[in-house]
């Protein structure tokens, strides 16, 4: 039904009276209002009277679907079983432990909110503890009814035994009595094929109480679900072994075995632990790269960094270096005494380097390179480094060297001091030894500044 028309004043009966004052109102103008509102007024109840009933609540099935705002919600969004590290939103339905909840508020799931432990952000909504007890009950008469149908079956060959025997005394009679022996055996061998069909109903009402009780029970076998509650851990293995279940058995080189899984202990999932294909519970191994330290230091003389034994291989970026002093030589020393002392005479180091120079970004192209070996109290990392440059960044590999071997130093460092520098080295130290600690440093005095991350491989 469309909208009611709108109420517009088509006389001005203040103006009007102000012209004539002693006349009386114009009739048919007074009319024509009433009849105007009369319209207007009949329409609005027609109106309302569709969407009200008499006792003033909104009528039936008034409201669809679509009157609806986006934003209300009318049920649950299935998500599936709870999980942790997921995103939920209000009204998000969950299983969790034989019952089902529906999110109070959006959240990012943790062992801190499960539903079984924080009312406030998860509502019950129902229990299905109940509906599987009444699923063990069906099974428990299903067996009651198995084991009625295998009494009626004794029963009946116990008849056919007697009839039977009927038979066999029968035998003993004239050759006049033959008819009524042979009709005996007929009676007889009915009777044994009842006996013979009634066995076989009990088989089928005992098959279907078993398969009811799988459904319902915890793979414990032939024993009713809450019974096998009860068990005992070698009662529930013995069980298992009588209906062939056997538990999973994990790949120790040649494949594992289908089965049962093996229930978590306590803990493991707050430990973050998962079913590795050994067969058990493991937690995930640790990441093989770690950052170990970082940070930025001014105004110092050294950046002295721990190489811990814990990594085959460091990685060490270095980024906006600047000497306190122009023209110095940024510079790595090693220590093999936790950092008491670093090697500094004149033969302590060896290294071989190349480099290059371009007088602008736009056209670079190598000046200088020295492919010959040199030996010094350092290993150079950047040569000639000017103080306040606009840029500086260099990565070391460092293979902190062993009893047998020595330590090395290969980096790679670009900078712009008046012209962009790139350097390319590799450095020893000349003791054998697992070096502990290295220390970075400017030639000619202070680092005025030094961003610097380092990285352990395991």
């Amino acid at each position: 039904m469309a909208q009611p028309t709108p109420y517009n004043r088509q006389f001005n009966f203040a103006d009007q009276q102000a012209l004539t004052p002693t006349a009386p109102l114009p009739a048919d103008e007074v009319d024509n209002e009433f009849n105007s509102v009369k319209v207007t007024l009949d329409q609005t109840l027609a109106n309302l009277a569709e969407i009200q009933r008499d006792d003033g609540a909104l009528k039936n099935g008034i409201v669809t679907q679509d009157s609806l705002s986006p934003s209300l919600s009318v049920g649950f969004t299935l998500r599936g079983p709870w999980a942790s590290g997921q995103n939920y939103v209000l009204s998000d339905g969950v299983t969790y432990d034989s019952k089902f909840y529906r999110a109070l508020a959006a959240h990012l799931s943790s062992n801190a909110n499960r539903p079984d432990v924080d009312s406030a952000t998860w509502e019950e909504v129902a229990d299905f503890a109940a509906i599987t007890a009444d699923a063990a009950a069906s099974a428990a008469e299903a067996a009651a009814s198995a084991l009625a149908a295998s009494g009626s079956a004794s029963a009946s060959a116990a008849s056919a035994s007697e009839a039977s025997g009927y038979v066999t005394d029968a035998s003993g009679f004239a050759t006049a009595a033959s008819g009524y022996v042979t009709d005996a055996s007929g009676f007889a061998d009915a009777s044994a094929a009842s006996a013979v069909a009634a066995d076989a109903s009990a088989d089928a009402a005992a098959a279907s109480a078993l398969e009811a009780a799988n459904v319902v029970g915890d793979g414990t076998g032939s024993v009713r679900w809450d019974v096998a509650q009860s068990l005992s851990a070698g009662e529930k293995l013995q069980a298992r072994e009588n209906i062939d279940v056997v538990a999973f058995g994990g790949d120790a080189g040649s494949g594992g075995t289908q089965g049962l899984v093996p229930a978590p202990a306590a803990g493991d999932a707050a430990d973050d632990k998962f079913l590795h294909a050994s067969g058990s519970w493991a937690a995930v191994s640790p990441a093989a790269v770690d950052k170990v330290s970082g940070g930025t230091v001014t105004s110092t003389a050294a950046l002295d960094l721990a190489l811990s034994s814990s990594y085959r291989v460091f990685h060490l970026s270095l980024r906006n270096f600047n000497p306190a002093v122009t023209g110095g030589i940024l510079l790595a020393r090693f220590s093999l005494d936790n950092g008491s002392t670093y090697p500094a005479g004149s033969s302590d180091y060896a290294w071989q380097f190349l480099y290059g120079i371009s007088t602008a970004a736009s056209a670079p192209g190598r000046t200088s390179n020295n492919d010959s070996g040199f030996s010094g109290s350092y290993i150079p990392v950047a040569n000639g480094v000017t103080s306040g440059g606009t840029f500086s960044q260099a990565t070391l590999e460092i293979n902190p060297g062993a009893t047998s071997y020595r330590a090395t130093c290969v980096g790679k460092t670009l900078f712009y001091n008046g012209l962009i520098v790139q350097q390319e080295n590799v450095g020893i130290l000349t003791t054998s030894g697992r070096v502990t600690n290295i220390r970075i440093a400017f030639s000619n005095g202070n680092i005025s500044t030094l961003d610097y991350e380092l990285y352990g491989l395991r």
